[in-house]
């Protein structure tokens, strides 16, 4: 298995990675267990034969603090009990660092998605 992220910084190359994956399927090169996993900006420039020749997952982001924060909780690691009681003689410092940065992390995430007037607008969620 190969993962490769932020493959639409090089589109050039990803052109040739298309073009190299196409003629080895040709071939019947490939090995039955290869799997490849590319990471991608949707608005970036993607090779429409490497697309029509994948699988798409879209991952799209919370919206809202509320459901930032119930997808934080609820989605590995902080699901795991092993990571979230990993640390017994830390365990109070642990949870309420956790606790404290999960909604400044949601918040900075949430403005962000806003551009640069995420910062200087009140927005409904700021009321908190």
């Amino acid at each position: 298995w190969v993962y490769l992220p932020n493959v639409h910084l090089e589109p050039a190359w990803l052109a040739r990675l298309g073009l190299m994956l196409e003629s080895k399927a040709e071939r019947h090169e490939k090995h039955p267990d290869f799997r490849l996993w590319l990471m991608a900006d949707p608005r970036g420039p993607l090779p429409p034969r490497l697309l029509e020749r994948s699988i798409k997952v879209a991952c799209e982001a919370p919206m809202g603090l509320k459901a930032s924060l119930l997808t934080a909780i609820q989605t590995d690691p902080l699901n795991d009990e092993m990571f979230f009681g990993g640390c017994p003689q830390r365990d109070i410092e642990w949870k309420t660092a956790l606790y404290r940065l999960l909604p400044c992390h949601g918040t900075i995430f949430e403005r962000a998605a806003h551009g640069a007037i995420g910062w200087t607008l009140p927005y409904d969620f700021s009321s908190l």
